[in-house]
């Protein structure tokens, strides 16, 4: 079995809570509350800028080409594509260019956000993906999940 099923397996209870969390499951059903989405986005928009710093601190530790591409690439798509699609459904539900700006973000936004650039700033490439891998897994498992519903 591999190392990162294993951790998923030992994971498995805290990873099952996150899944049914009420906002993944609102969001699943269609029906989370409109005020909920919007702090969301916002939560969002700014955890994606600092994402991306720590791209960049992965891109600036790499050991070779392949890796600095790819994380390159990876902050780019984040910069230039994700970030431009929460633009627009924040626009779309209402949310005013200036609350972009001047949001600030929660202390779970902002501990979580800290501690990936802390472990950018002193670990490793190995250290930096087993710090970022956690939120892609969860998005991806989560929204394939959802999406068979």
């Amino acid at each position: 079995m591999s190392f990162s099923k294993n951790l998923k397996i030992e994971a498995y209870d805290s990873w099952e809570k996150g899944f049914n969390h009420p906002f993944i499951q609102e969001l699943g059903k269609g029906i989370l509350a409109k005020k909920t989405f919007q702090f969301y986005l916002l939560q969002d928009y700014l955890y994606l800028f600092e994402y991306a710093k720590v791209f960049a601190l992965a891109a600036a530790k790499s050991d070779n080409e392949h890796q600095l591409f790819h994380f390159v690439e990876a902050q780019y798509s984040i910069l230039a594509t994700e970030l431009d699609l929460h633009r627009q459904y924040m626009l779309d539900y209402a949310i005013e260019k200036e609350e972009f700006n001047t949001v600030q973000p929660s202390f779970y936004n902002r501990s979580y956000t800290a501690n990936m650039l802390a472990i950018g700033h002193s670990g490793g490439v190995a250290e930096i993906i087993a710090a970022i891998l956690p939120c892609a897994w969860t998005y991806y498992d989560y929204a394939s999940r959802l999406k068979k519903r």
